[in-house]
């Protein structure tokens, strides 16, 4: 490796008896890390009630932009049109959503979250928060909040051009 960066990386344990050398420094594979742990252990406390991924986020963002386009969830999730839909056709299914016509074209549709669907999310939403206690409890709750921050502001980094 040319780069002394990656070089000098390569040989940081992340703890006693891991290394991962090429990938010390990659931020998308740290954060793979963490997510898979995180969502395998959210999906086994779900149980029977589990979703398909992106579901317990699409559910909060619905509550919290009702009526918001099947595009903009798609793009908010990160999901693609036919991952989305279907996803859509599960929460629907459930009870837990519904889909309405714009009037004014109707190829749009805007999504709502139900009654149903609201009892559903305080559900998860509480599990959610337990899934990641352990988790978060590494931190102080200003490390907690200054990784929320920066997390965010990489997020915008992956889409410059918008605003």
């Amino acid at each position: 490796m040319s780069d002394p960066m990656l070089a000098e990386m390569d040989h940081t344990p992340t703890s006693a008896a891991r290394f991962l050398g090429i990938l010390t420094p990659l931020l998308g594979f740290r954060m793979r890390r963490i997510h898979n742990h995180l969502t395998r252990s959210f999906s086994e406390r779900l149980g029977d009630q589990a979703l398909r991924p992106g579901g317990f986020s699409a559910l909060g963002l619905m509550a919290a932009n009702p009526g918001m386009s099947q595009k903009m969830l798609s793009d908010e999730l990160g999901q693609d049109k036919a991952t989305v839909v279907a996803l859509l056709d599960e929460l629907e299914r459930r009870g837990w959503a519904e889909r309405r016509r714009d009037v004014a074209d109707r190829r749009r549709h805007h999504l709502f979250i139900t009654p149903a669907g609201e009892t559903a999310l305080a559900w998860m939403a509480r599990e959610a928060v337990d899934n990641e206690r352990g988790v978060v409890a590494a931190l102080t709750d200003a490390e907690a909040h200054t990784l929320l921050t920066l997390l965010d502001k990489v997020y915008r980094g992956a889409f410059p051009t918008e605003p």
